[in-house]
């Protein structure tokens, strides 16, 4: 005897299944038969759309056939069958008519409250919308307790000895606890809501890009890493990030961030390496462009300035919107040393070229490429003139210093020149023959040290900036849908455009015009005429009124501002900025993991002689499970263990460098290391 393992499925081909045990033969756009189990049960013919909608709604509800599939037979959407049983269970079949104008008939009275008006599909839109907001105002109740600790004492819960998916992350514990002292930075800001920080680090440690990708994690594997006995839902926490947020030591966070780091000796103040990234915005509203490098172009969004030192740690981040003031930045944070000894060394790329910025950075150290050089200019410099030669990233190098003075285009408001007198530095690349210059304004290093110095970030590759975003979502913001006006609604000027167009327009008139007139009046000279001809008279009077226009043009210009609110060029049109307190929460976190990263680097070259060995043995620990044990004291993480011998080894000795650390988590708890024998 053979089983029908497919009793859903028609034997006629056009017949479309439709889920419990139905299925439906379209014979016309207007007439359909409807089976169940093979056998014709009723054939509809649709005289209008009302008719169609009650019979979907019908078989939706009482046949209990799948939307999907119902959708896919008759041709129609799924969305459309949505919004039909939405307007049923709200009006009953008269939520099906389509809306009516006017007054209420007299056979529909009773039911005149419910009746949809105007654009059923946007009512509709507005009354989820509205059911969604009422669900967000409702305060779920939180999986820990709002206490003082950095975490809610989860950690303290004792278990026998589980596997954990995840277990490979705890040795970032060692060094956010032993070697940064994170919790001791956060709790005084944040106390409990610290977890956010916690939670948004084990994401970057785990590759998690977004929120919304922690819906494919093991939950409890995963809230094991966070001191918790299973991850959070994710309304949860939603609700516990708008809440951190709302702390006002939030806003002192990232202060205090680069003010704690430099305290604690976990950067280097000697040389700041600074660079901007551009993260497009693809939203609705109006915001401020910034230039996207990689498009060549302006674009919406906003940009985000990193500053490192010199051993590849970011010490400070900023995130402005559109087109971020660089010099403003850099004048801000170098006010932090201006009273305690020696400045930091900023070494920026071509971006803070310009006579203007290096003015407005008169109490800074600097170092930049210089742009507009003229090459063959650098090529005739007599190789006799150049020092010593050095080598750096495997390459010979010589170079030559002059000073050189440089003046601004246009002049200030007293009508005077404005110039700097700067360090130029002829750096020649012996191994390319290629040369190129520098400029810098600083007294304490000398001429190699300061080449040196940007060839630190640029003679192999860029700064471990641009790496980053290779390893961490850079563009992610969790709240980006967080929009306010932006406190700079200024736009550039049409009408001061539009007469800058015009001049520029009567200036090429005027030259052209003397062009002719003095071939003219060569004529005249040569015919040894005592008058001029009347077409010299008339080219001279034309040039007297292009003469006017331009007075009066140039003079209209100074009376017009370069810049205006957008609202004065395009009525009711304003600058949105997004919001970006839960943006700083995960950059932040971002740092602090860039930062551990590269401690556990550093802590494994000791073992891993091999550079090119570091990277991918680091990520194969972490990606790698774990059996984790919790007593009273102690979380003991036995590792699973590497394949490669050599991997092994230095996996096994990296856990002994940490457990010499005598690592504690957040509430006390002793962690230690350890990795599975191969026999086990």
């Amino acid at each position: 005897m053979s089983l029908n393992l497919f009793p859903d499925l028609a034997p006629n081909p056009n017949v479309h299944v439709i889920g419990n045990g139905y299925g439906l033969e379209k014979l016309q756009d207007n007439l359909v038969v409807l089976y169940y189990k093979d056998q014709v049960k009723e054939t509809h013919e649709f005289k209008n759309g009302l008719d169609k909608r009650v019979f979907v709604v019908n078989l939706v509800n009482n046949k209990k056939v799948t939307k999907s599939l119902l959708a896919q037979a008759l041709g129609i959407s799924r969305q459309s069958i949505d919004d039909w049983l939405s307007y049923y269970e709200r009006s009953g079949y008269e939520g099906l008519i389509n809306s009516y104008k006017g007054s209420v008939k007299q056979g529909r009275k009773e039911e005149a409250v419910h009746l949809s008006s105007g654009n059923k599909s946007l009512s509709l839109q507005a009354a989820r919308q509205e059911s969604k907001q009422a669900l967000l105002l409702v305060q779920p109740e939180l999986d820990f307790p709002k206490q003082e600790g950095s975490l809610p004492d989860n950690f303290a819960m004792e278990y026998e000895e589980e596997e954990n998916h995840y277990g490979g992350s705890f040795i970032y514990w060692a060094i956010f606890e032993a070697d940064l002292g994170m919790s001791k930075f956060l709790n005084p800001h944040l106390g409990a809501y610290s977890l956010v920080i916690w939670l948004f680090l084990m994401m970057q440690v785990n590759k998690l890009g977004s929120l919304e990708q922690l819906k494919v994690v093991y939950k409890k594997s995963f809230g094991r890493l966070l001191g918790l006995d299973r991850l959070p839902s994710r309304p949860v926490l939603n609700q516990l990030l708008a809440d951190t947020v709302n702390k006002k030591e939030t806003s002192l966070l990232k202060e205090n961030f680069s003010s704690y780091q430099i305290k604690e000796g976990l950067v280097e103040i000697k040389e700041f390496y600074l660079d901007g990234h551009f993260i497009p915005y693809t939203g609705k509203y109006r915001v401020k462009k910034g230039f996207h490098t990689q498009h060549r172009q302006m674009e919406p969004g906003q940009t985000a300035l990193y500053i490192h030192d010199e051993a590849q740690r970011i010490v400070w981040f900023d995130l402005q919107e559109g087109k971020a003031d660089m010099v403003a930045s850099i004048v801000s944070y170098n006010s932090n040393f201006t009273n305690k000894g020696v400045l930091p060394l900023w070494v920026v790329d071509r971006e803070l070229w310009g006579v203007n910025n290096f003015l407005r950075l008169a109490n800074c150290r600097f170092v930049t490429w210089e742009k507009h050089t003229k090459k063959p200019a650098l090529q005739q410099i007599a190789a006799d003139q150049f020092g010593e030669p050095f080598d750096y990233n495997g390459k010979s190098y010589q170079v030559l210093e002059v000073s050189k003075k440089y003046k601004t285009k246009s002049k200030n408001k007293d009508g005077q020149e404005q110039s700097i007198e700067l360090r130029r530095i002829i750096l020649w690349n012996k191994s390319t023959d290629r040369r190129v210059a520098l400029v810098a304004q600083d007294e304490l290093l000398d001429t190699q040290e300061l080449a040196t110095a940007l060839l630190k970030r640029w003679g192999r590759s860029e700064n471990s900036f641009k790496h980053m975003g290779t390893r961490i979502n850079m563009h992610y913001n969790p709240g980006r849908s967080l929009m306010q006006l932006s406190e700079q609604q200024e736009v550039a000027n049409p009408a001061y455009k539009e007469l800058k167009k015009q001049i520029r327009q009567t200036k090429n008139n005027l030259v052209k015009l003397n062009a002719q007139l003095g071939k003219m009046l060569e004529k005249t000279k040569q015919k040894k005429k005592l008058t001029f001809g009347k077409a010299v008279e008339t080219q001279l009077a034309e040039k007297q009124v292009l003469q006017q226009e331009l007075t009066e043009l140039e003079q209209a210009l100074q009376n017009c501002p370069p810049r205006v609110s957008i609202g004065s060029v395009k009525e009711g049109a304003a600058f949105h900025k997004i919001k970006i307190d839960t943006k700083n929460l995960w950059d932040m976190a971002g740092c602090i993991f860039w930062n551990s990263r590269k401690q556990l680097e550093k802590q494994l070259t000791i073992f891993l002689p091999n550079a090119r060995d570091l990277l991918p043995v680091l990520e194969a620990i972490t990606k790698s499970r774990a059996w984790i044990r919790s007593t009273s004291n102690t979380l003991f993480v036995r590792l699973e263990a590497l394949d490669t011998p050599r991997f092994r080894k230095a996996q096994v000795q990296l856990c002994q460098a940490l457990n010499e650390k005598n690592v504690t988590l957040p509430n006390g708890k002793l962690l230690r290391f350890s990795v599975k024998e191969e026999e086990e």
